[in-house]
């Protein structure tokens, strides 16, 4: 059996050159788990960045996604806002209406007609809203307002 004897000073600069790798292995691994991040990330992922680039895409979809929905919230709430003012206006108009059909007094009668034509201009104006150049309630169609304006809507009736 023939054995390979190393010098003193080869044992020594050997020594060294390993314990120098140990503390820089050490330290490397203390600061992947104090940061919880790899320090190398080539040598980890094997040199397949796929794996990155398939997370970095994911959070671009979502990001989408997360303006999609804001987008959306702020839309329904105006629409959501937009209904409450229709129901205030109609309920108000209706109890109106109603009391001022029991009295036969014309200024009455011509009062309450003239705020009834407003409120119609609001209900209108209300259910022509849009936001960020698209009209809500238009379907599919959302660069046209769905009504046209109240007073020709009246003239056409």
């Amino acid at each position: 059996m023939s054995m390979i004897s190393v010098g003193d000073l080869a044992q020594s600069f050997l020594m060294r050159h390993q314990n120098h790798t140990l503390k820089q292995q050490v330290n490397d691994l203390t600061l992947e788990l104090a940061s919880g991040r790899k320090a190398d990330i080539s040598k980890a992922i094997g040199g397949d960045f796929s794996y990155l680039a398939d997370i970095n895409r994911s959070t671009q979809v979502l990001e989408g996604y997360d303006f999609a929905i804001a987008e959306a919230a702020g839309f329904t709430q105006t629409m959501q806002d937009t209904f409450e003012r229709v129901q205030d206006l109609t309920s108000d108009l209706g109890m109106r209406l109603m009391s001022s059909s029991a009295s036969h007094i014309s200024s009455v009668l011509s009062v309450t007609s003239g705020t009834a034509r407003q409120d119609f201009g609001t209900l209108v104006t209300a259910l022509n809203t849009s936001v960020a150049g698209r009209s809500l309630f238009s379907g599919a169609a959302t660069d046209t307002a769905p009504l046209i304006a109240a007073d020709d809507m009246l003239n056409r009736l």
